[in-house]
């Protein structure tokens, strides 16, 4: 059985794959890898600073859980990357804040902030557009593959 944390985030990767948004199949789960020239634009997603959080009051053994996602656009410098970082992060938005989407559910999950953020140097300088996300779930208690 897989945590529902995992299906979750695996639901933000699959509708962003679906969209078929700039970053075209450069969509990355959980990865560490450094991202190359090849590699842009792309989509990270990860699980978010917050982690998740748990209600441990339960009512007829249903516990409700938020966890936290971090979803960031990533283009390389060039002419204008800065507004192509944030165009990109208006695709996401589209895709994640619709009323369709289910992580696990329809309506649970919600934008909470975004910032953009220049790094590198030289010639490998990125534009990135974060974005925080969260999704709310339920599990009955001992039972966290099987979300609500």
């Amino acid at each position: 059985m897989v945590h529902a944390q995992q299906l979750i985030l695996e639901a933000f990767r699959d509708a962003l794959l679906a969209a078929s948004t700039a970053a075209g199949s450069r969509v990355f789960l959980d990865r560490v890898d450094p991202l190359e020239a090849e590699d842009l634009p792309a989509i990270l997603i990860e699980e978010g600073q917050e982690g998740e959080r748990s209600d441990p009051q339960t009512v007829n053994g249903m516990q409700s859980r938020v966890l936290s996602v971090l979803v960031t656009a990533v283009l390389a410098h060039g002419e204008g990357y800065g507004a192509q970082a944030r165009a990109l992060g208006l695709e996401i938005e589209r895709v994640l804040g619709a009323s369709t989407f289910a992580a696990p559910k329809p309506g649970r999950t919600a934008l909470t902030g975004s910032r953009i953020r220049f790094s590198g140097e030289g010639d490998r300088v990125l534009a990135a557009r974060e974005q925080a996300w969260q999704t709310q779930y339920f599990t009955r208690r001992g039972a966290p593959d099987q979300p609500l």
